[in-house]
């Protein structure tokens, strides 16, 4: 049985779905800003091991890097995407129970502490335990891609205000995490020139910041979703009783 709802938003003022577009925009480029570490892991960890970052492993520290520094940042990767893949389900349930608005801002929120304990790290690693950098770094990880997630999956939002493109929008939620790579090119262009990595860093944490901005302003909250899901779904039922379909 296919309920479609074409025209559903004809009917709508030409400022009002102009407005809809702008937002749906605004939230596709704030969950660019918030978009993680984890999907630019090659460029990072390539970074990391420049920035010494683990190089306490190292049995001799004139040979730096070594082979148990490489392989702790592999590890850190491999168990930080494991620890992301399973804290999904907190993903979806935060969509539910806080609304798409109200998740994305807290996702800004930890993206934006994600990163910082990443730059914590870098900056005081020189006087840091082996143990207190893992911590930092695993912790940092998880939260900044943690965050991204919840920012990235709030454009769900927008299923019920664009009832027939859900696939549109299922591809500009997943096609953000493709942005982290091309911004950690850059980022990697301008360590090659002599900028230091923790400033670079500092101001992604600061875009992650202004990306909670933006979805507080223009996100859609939990009260405007299943206002639209109602109507949505109140039209598709009276548009299929109208044809004789149900």
């Amino acid at each position: 049985l296919s309920l479609s709802t074409p025209g559903l938003m004809a009917d709508e003022k030409p400022e009002s779905r102009w407005k809809t577009h702008v937002r749906l925009l605004l939230n596709f480029f704030a969950a660019i800003m918030s978009a993680g570490l984890l999907g630019a892991w090659v460029v990072l960890q390539g970074l990391y091991t420049a920035e010494g970052v683990f190089s306490a492993a190292c049995p001799d520290p004139n040979k730096v890097p070594c082979v148990e520094q490489n392989s702790m940042l592999s590890n850190l990767y491999v168990v930080a995407n494991g620890l992301l893949v399973s804290a999904w389900l907190f993903v979806g349930l935060a969509l539910d129970s806080l609304g798409p608005r109200n998740c994305a801002m807290l996702g800004g929120v930890m993206g934006c502490c994600g990163i910082g304990l990443v730059v914590i790290n870098l900056t005081k690693q020189d006087n840091l335990q082996l143990t207190s950098q893992m911590a930092l770094m695993y912790c940092g990880t998880v939260l900044s891609d943690l965050g991204s997630s919840l920012v990235r999956f709030a454009i769900i939002g927008f299923t019920w205000h664009y009832p027939e493109k859900r696939g549109v929008l299922l591809g500009m939620q997943n096609g953000t995490c493709a942005f982290s790579v091309l911004i950690m090119l850059q980022v990697a262009n301008y360590y090659a020139k002599g900028v230091k990595l923790t400033n670079m860093l500092m101001c992604y944490g600061v875009c992650s910041a202004m990306a909670t901005v933006l979805m507080g302003i223009f996100g859609v909250s939990k009260d405007e979703f299943q206002q639209m899901a109602a109507k949505v779904t109140g039209a598709q039922i009276e548009n299929a009783t109208d044809k004789g379909m149900l």
